[in-house]
């Protein structure tokens, strides 16, 4: 925990300056729960540099839970991740933030908050390759579905609609309707606490004909189309994207569950909660979790046997549930359910 401020007297300095005088301050007493023990802060309101100091918990008096995040936590650009399973050869996606670390050569650092569930971070770990590609204003919807709770075998791409192209020096492949695809090999992988960190090198990519026209007098036109910026992840806030000063709501439930929760919840889950606000019946619902419980659960596994001869018949009849959810097409869904042979 980073404590900047000092529960004494004035003789504390920061870079120097001496804290302000009691008298130009006014304390602020919570108490924040660790674990077993308690352990009293105090707050300081200092008038005379006009600032609220806080912890590393991030819990500030007077400010709602998570209200912090959105001063402290800029918008990252987002990007679809595309790479390949090593085990079953098929494409995975997933919608993340990337941050430059390095112009030459170029590289970026990737992060994944759960790197024990991950599917996208055990790819890289496996196969030291993957696709940067970054979704421009028009892939919104796109860029939420690849990030829902889709079953590992399934193909996302198939699933959101998006177009896969080659790639010149990597096996994952490119997006189409991406404007800009960066095709990278993994320099480094790091356990942080729960989350993996990864740092990906470009070795080569793709640009749409038209943006490579464009030159610094296009900037502006440029950033108000590409690329897609994560703009609110606090904890129960509808999450968006922005794009130079322009806010998008991303799709919320049934286009995945809860509060703008996006895939933090297993299919099963999903499924349940659709079935419970009225989208689909509780036979619709057992249907579907039932297929997804024999393509990725025990006994049978079958995402993982690519020579099962049920294999590909499980995999379209999942990608086309997932797809007529995620568009939510109702009608289409019901009918696909009663007359395929599930």
């Amino acid at each position: 925990m980073v404590n900047i401020v000092y529960a004494g007297k004035g003789d504390y300095q920061v870079c120097g300056i001496p804290a302000p005088s009691d008298n130009a301050a006014q304390p602020i007493s919570y108490i924040k729960e660790n674990n077993e023990r308690t352990t009293h802060l105090r707050l300081r309101l200092l008038k005379t540099y006009g600032k609220i100091y806080f912890d590393g918990d991030q819990k500030v008096h007077g400010m709602e839970p998570g209200a912090l995040h959105f001063h402290i936590t800029p918008p990252r650009p987002a990007d679809i991740l595309v790479t390949v399973d090593p085990d079953i050869g098929s494409v995975n996606a997933m919608a993340g933030t990337f941050g430059p670390c390095s112009w030459q050569p170029l590289t970026f650092h990737l992060h994944f908050n759960n790197r024990l569930t991950s599917h996208t971070y055990y790819n890289l770990k496996a196969t030291k390759e993957c696709v940067l590609a970054l979704p421009g204003r028009d892939l919104v919807r796109e860029t939420w579905i690849v990030n829902l709770p889709t079953p590992r075998g399934i193909n996302e791409l198939e699933v959101a609609g998006l177009t896969p192209i080659p790639s010149r020096h990597v096996k994952p492949p490119g997006i189409k309707e991406c404007p800009v695809n960066l095709e990278c090999v993994v320099e480094l992988t790091y356990d942080l606490y729960m989350t993996g960190l990864v740092v990906v090198r470009v070795v080569g990519g793709s640009i749409d004909e038209e943006l490579a026209k464009m030159d610094s007098k296009d900037r502006l036109q440029i950033m108000k189309r590409y690329p897609l910026y994560e703009a609110d992840t606090a904890p129960g806030i509808p999450e968006r994207f922005g794009i130079m000063g322009e806010l998008i709501d991303c799709p919320l439930f049934p286009v995945g569950t809860g509060f703008g929760e996006g895939g933090s919840v297993g299919l099963a889950q999903w499924t349940s909660a659709l079935k419970d606000s009225g989208y689909i019946t509780e036979q619709e619902c057992s249907k579907i979790i039932n297929v997804f419980t024999r393509w990725e659960h025990s006994p049978e596994k079958i995402a993982f046997s690519p020579g099962n001869a049920e294999n590909p018949k499980i995999k379209e009849n999942l990608t086309a549930i997932l797809r007529l959810i995620c568009w939510e097409k109702w009608a289409e869904l019901h009918e696909y359910l009663s007359s395929t042979s599930i």
